[in-house]
């Protein structure tokens, strides 16, 4: 497989239709499908910013299924509510995310997820004055008395939140915890794995606890999905195919290498 990692920066998310012309051209007869992340979701999807390439869980799993299925890929990085709307509109092919309602609408999913996600956790910085009435905490209405921060596009965090009377969203995971540090928000509900990966590239590890808490969800863990457009010619064969190759090529084995290159 011609497995091509050119990552568009933030820098072209305000053109995407420039971002989609500049994605390298096909080199073979294979499909060419054309994949969109969020740019600065580590581990999971990010820019290597000494040669710009993609890098990541997704990307690693992605090109697993590419191989098997027969199918070349582009990885390119974008805000990530930019990136589902360029699959939206047919300047980009695939998502690798949750399933949701509103992506649905554009999107034909494999049901079978390429990765479990890890179970979430509150973060909180040690110095909130709040932090024991926190862990005291049990259900996710005591949450509500609590102030809550999150990235904007996170669909699974609008569903969980959507009755939270005091949830601000901002565009990076840096100034969640910016947030956090200065006391304007009081827990940030997130993947262990993306949190800690960012808090350990700003050298704040030891600023902020986390706490359990699968009463939120009661239990249920969100998974990553590969995501084809349904204007893609032959979607619906693509995607049964992709569905066909996922318990054959992505063994819990092969997932666990791949998830250990980022994590360990």
């Amino acid at each position: 497989m011609i497995s091509r990692r050119s990552f568009i920066a933030g820098c072209l998310a305000s053109a995407p239709a420039l971002a989609a012309s500049l994605a390298p051209a096909q080199t073979s007869n294979r499909p060419l499908v054309r994949a969109a992340y969020y740019y600065s979701f580590q581990p999971y999807s990010f820019i290597n910013k000494k040669d710009g390439t993609a890098h990541g869980i997704l990307i690693d799993l992605m090109d697993v299924l590419g191989e098997t299925c027969g199918f070349d890929l582009t990885h390119n990085g974008y805000p990530w509510e930019r990136a589902q709307r360029m699959v939206a509109i047919g300047t980009a092919d695939a998502l690798c995310c949750p399933i949701t309602a509103k992506r649905l609408e554009y999107v034909y999913f494999a049901p079978t997820a390429v990765t479990p996600l890890a179970e979430a956790a509150l973060f909180v910085a040690v110095n909130n004055p709040r932090a024991d009435a926190l862990r005291a905490v049990r259900t996710k209405e005591e949450l509500y008395e609590f102030s809550a921060v999150d990235f904007i596009g996170n669909s699974s965090g609008e569903h969980i939140w959507k009755h939270h009377p005091n949830r601000t969203t901002v565009y990076k995971i840096d100034q969640i915890l910016k947030m956090l540090q200065f006391g304007r928000a009081d827990f940030y509900y997130a993947d262990p794995f993306v949190t800690r990966y960012k808090m350990r590239e700003l050298g704040i590890l030891d600023k902020f606890f986390s706490i359990p808490a699968d009463f939120v969800t009661k239990g249920h863990r969100g998974s990553m999905n590969f995501g084809l457009r349904k204007t893609y010619p032959d979607a619906q064969a693509i995607v049964a195919q992709v569905e066909e190759a996922i318990p054959r090529s992505l063994t819990d084995d092969k997932r666990s290498q791949i998830i250990a290159r980022y994590t360990e």
